[in-house]
């Protein structure tokens, strides 16, 4: 391996994940030195990628973040499709507190868990009629 300073910055962000796949995957301990090693290299590598492109952790962890957003939740409109509604109805079932939100920035969310939960409750036929 080239040294991390002469290394193009796509090779060095390629690096850069197989070094975490290789972190992850190591039955190394803390207290072992092949782990103080691969600390080393990892720490190095983020610093030099960090070097050169000013932010980058902090917008994939900002990335990160918003694909567990989607991973664990639902939009309005999604809601609306799974129940087969108008999305005023989910709007109505959120103002009437049968479907809490999760608001990020001024988006709405619903957890995939309380969809769940209302759809074995049969919550949506009790107020249906409401």
């Amino acid at each position: 391996m080239a040294t991390i300073d002469k290394m193009p910055t796509q090779d060095l962000i390629s690096a850069y994940y197989s070094l975490v796949e290789e972190f992850k995957n190591s039955t190394a301990t803390p207290d072992d030195t092949d782990y103080d090693i691969l600390e080393v290299r990892l720490k190095n590598v983020e610093a030099e990628i960090e070097k050169r492109r000013p932010g980058y952790f902090k917008k994939l962890q900002r990335a990160e973040v918003f694909d567990r957003v989607y991973d664990e939740n639902y939009t309005p409109q999604q809601v609306a499709i799974i129940f087969d509604v108008s999305r005023q109805t989910i709007y109505n079932w959120i103002n009437k507190g049968i479907m809490p939100i999760i608001k990020i920035g001024n988006k709405a969310y619903i957890a995939k868990k309380v969809v769940e939960r209302i759809k074995v409750d049969g919550t949506k036929e009790k107020t249906a009629s409401s």
